[in-house]
Order: structure tokens, then C-alpha cells, then sequence
């Protein structure tokens, strides 16, 4: 039968992995790892029946505990976990039609846990040369495919980093935290923030630069109503720009900055709340769109457009820099430079090495391909000191350090108009 099919090809679990790479880490974390779906061999079909997708439940539920018997899964998951893993597999089974091996594997490697909580152990127990720690994450890994919320940039519009002169290269200090440099700033630049469960990532680093930028420029821009709105960001800036993304499904840190200089203002977040929820640790979990653009503020009694703050000429010569033709070496300067003479700077990167990050220095992040937006606001020669948008129970209370290979791309604003003023009554 294909059940039988099914899980005589399973096979053995695969070996825990090395630690040369993310990716050793990944299968060492998703439990058996990877499949060679070539391996299997079987041709009976399924193209409909008496339920939605190819299978029925009773059959899906006992397909998956043959094979948590079969691969030794079952060993590694809590009883939480492994009812989570379950249903993410009956779910990601329902939603497949074609060879019902193919099938059965896909799900089983989407479904799986991120990180178990025996898995994140071991890990940490055998760090090799892993210079971070890693924390449980039991939500299923295909569901992180649609959180992290930056859309891709091709090649072509990325512009080259500019060369570094050596007077330039004098002036850069060796180590830098924006933080120390503007003090009347600092709760302004190291403010922590959850995206909840949206795909918000590159309105929250946009703003994080700009919140920060603004304050640079006018020091009474600080204190718990220095924010912009992540909510009206997110509902309003991807429609302007003839975007076709919900915000909460993509979006760039560039056209958040053109959106200012060509369309206009954005509200404090006192004029319009976040809309997101969800705990960090939810992150993963759910997935909600942006509601609709407001049309005005939370609190009827004020006014939206008097109530906007317009940093010009930030989107002026806006630019997303990479590698393109610039040496690593060139990129790194780059920001170097703009993060230590301007402020913070939003950047791109692969988000899935950071979802079971807990502590110390991210330096499994060179690999993949950005799909992620954060804020850099300091560097070593060896890392940045970095802000995430998951909340201060994620990572160092909200803060991570990543080794610079994990830098993609930044994203340079044009400068503020010197001597702006921005009014928080």
C-alpha cells in the first residue's frame, strides 16, 4: 500500500551535523534532516477522494506516528511539540495533491519543529564552533517563509558601495555604538520593538533609522513619543508607491524613505497605534495582514495630516548598496562610515539563522539568500550590534551581534534637512 511505501523509504535519521555552516546547524535541528525525495519510488496517485487533498485523516495521523517510530523523531519532541508537529503535518499534507510520497516528505520537512527543545540542548551543550547560543522554537519552519517581510532586490538595482579614500578610513573609529556617540538619543536608538504577527520587518528598520536620524538632527526628538508609526507604515506606504504587497507580506526600507520625500509625512505612533500582537515566541506561529490606510487617528480629537512629521530629503538619493562589483572589504567601510558619521542604518539579511538565536555572536548567517530587514546601530571589526523587531524577550533583550558576512545589503537614506525641527506636542 503507499502507507507501507510510504515508511519502508523512510530510511534512517540523518547524523547530527558538523559546525561549519548554518545549514549543518539546520539538519542538526530539524531533527532528520533534509530528504532525497529521488529516493523514493512510488506511483500510485492520488488526484482526489472522499477529503480535500489525497488523504483522510485517520490515515494522515497514522502515516505520521509509523514514521515518528520509524526515524526516532518521536524521541527528540515534548508532547507539546509533537502534537504541534501533527497538526503543522496534517495541515501541510491537506494542502499537497501529487505522488503521495513526494508528498508525505514535503510535509514532513515543513512541518517539523525549528528547534526542539532537546535539539537546542545539545546544541548549546556542543557548541563547536558555534559562538552563539540558540533558544527552543517549536513553530514549524514553513511558516517562517512569509514573516521575515522584505522584498527581494535585484542585482541590477543595487548600487555599488563607494570607495573608501584613506583620509576616510582615518576618520572611522575602530569600534562604534550610536548609542554612546548621540546620548540625548539613546533611548530613541536602542528602542525595542515587536512586529508581532506581520511581515513588517523593513517598516520597523526604516523607521528605527528614522526615529534615530530625526533625533540626530533635533535632540528634543527623544523620549517615549519619539516613534513614527509602524502601524500606518505598514497599512499605508506599499499602496503609495503602487506596490502590490500588503505591508504585513512585503516591503523595502527604500521605498519607505521615497514614500517620504515624494508623498508624504507619517504620524507619530500616539496618532496611529500598531496594529500587530503576538508575543515574540508567536512570531512564527500566525500570520495577520495590514488593515486598510487610516483615513485618521486612533483618538478622533486629533488631527492626522497636522499630526505628520516630514523629514525632508531623506528619500533624496536614496540608495540600496551590495556587493554588485564592491569587495566585502568596500561594503563594510561603507557602512563604517555612514553608521558612525549619521546614524543607524537599516540592512538586509537571511532571517532564518536568527530564529532560535538566544546570545553571543550570530556567525552562522553568511549562507542564503535576504529576506529580512534589521537596524545597525554599532560595530566591532568583527561584528554589528544590531536591532531585530521581535520583541525584548527575543535575543539579547531584543539586540543581536552577527559577523559581517551576514550583511547583504544596506539601505542609505539622503541626509535630513539640516536644522529640521520635529514637534512631539
Amino acid at each position: 500500500s503507499p502507507l507501507d511505501a510510504v515508511i519502508s523509504k523512510w530510511g534512517e535519521p540523518r547524523p547530527a551535523a558538523g559546525n561549519s555552516s548554518w545549514q549543518e546547524l539546520v539538519d542538526a535541528a530539524f531533527l532528520a534532516g533534509p530528504f532525497d525525495v529521488t529516493s523514493f519510488n512510488v506511483s500510485e496517485e492520488f488526484s482526489g477522494s472522499e477529503e480535500p487533498g489525497w488523504m483522510r485523516d485517520e490515515v494522515i495521523h497514522e502515516v505520521f506516528h509509523s514514521l515518528m517510530e520509524v526515524s526516532g523523531d518521536k524521541e527528540w519532541l515534548d508532547d507539546e511539540e509533537h502534537d504541534l508537529f501533527l497538526e503543522h503535518f496534517l495541515k501541510r499534507v491537506k494542502a499537497q495533491r501529487g505522488n503521495s510520497t513526494v508528498v508525505v516528505t514535503a510535509a514532513l520537512g515543513e512541518a517539523r519543529p525549528v528547534m526542539p527543545k532537546k535539539k537546542a540542548g545539545l546544541i548549546n551543550e556542543n557548541p563547536g564552533a558555534r559562538t552563539f547560543k540558540v533558544a527552543a522554537v517549536s513553530t514549524p519552519a514553513y511558516l517562517a517563509e512569509s514573516m521575515f517581510g522584505l522584498s527581494p532586490v535585484s542585482e541590477t538595482d543595487l548600487a555599488d558601495a563607494p570607495e573608501a579614500s584613506s583620509s576616510t578610513r582615518d576618520l572611522v573609529p575602530e569600534t562604534f555604538d550610536a548609542r554612546e556617540a548621540w546620548p540625548a538619543c539613546r533611548s530613541v536608538i536602542g528602542h525595542i520593538y515587536n512586529q508581532g504577527t506581520c511581515g513588517s520587518c523593513w517598516a520597523f528598520a526604516g523607521l528605527n533609522v528614522l526615529d534615530s536620524r530625526m533625533c540626530i538632527t533635533d535632540d528634543a526628538f527623544t523620549g517615549p513619543s519619539a516613534s513614527l508609526s509602524r502601524g500606518y507604515a505598514a497599512s499605508c506606504v506599499n499602496e503609495a508607491m503602487g506596490k502590490a504587497a500588503n505591508g504585513c507580506d512585503a516591503g523595502n526600507p527604500f521605498d519607505l524613505f521615497q514614500y517620504v520625500e515624494e508623498k508624504s509625512g507619517l504620524p507619530l505612533t500616539s496618532c496611529v497605534k500598531y496594529f500587530g500582537h503576538g508575543e515574540g515566541s508567536k512570531h512564527f506561529g500566525e500570520k495577520h495582514p495590514a488593515p486598510p490606510c487610516p483615513t485618521a487617528c486612533d483618538d478622533p480629537a486629533t488631527d492626522l495630516e497636522s499630526s505628520k512629521l516630514r523629514p525632508l530629503h531623506v528619500g533624496r538619493g536614496v540608495r540600496n548598496i551590495g556587493w554588485k562589483d564592491a569587495s566585502q572589504e568596500e561594503l563594510i567601510k561603507g557602512v563604517k562610515k555612514a553608521l558612525s558619521s549619521e546614524g543607524p542604518l537599516s540592512y538586509a539579511m537571511n532571517g532564518y539563522p536568527l530564529q532560535p538565536y538566544k546570545s553571543g555572536i550570530m556567525n552562522q548567517a553568511c549562507e542564503g539568500s535576504p529576506n529580512h530587514a534589521v537596524t545597525a546601530i554599532g560595530y566591532t571589526a568583527e561584528v554589528i550590534l544590531s536591532v531585530n523587531s521581535w520583541g525584548e524577550g527575543w535575543g539579547e533583550d531584543g539586540y543581536f551581534r552577527v559577523t559581517w558576512c551576514a550583511l547583504k545589503y544596506y539601505t542609505h537614506p539622503g541626509p535630513i534637512d539640516g536644522g529640521s525641527k520635529f514637534p512631539l506636542e
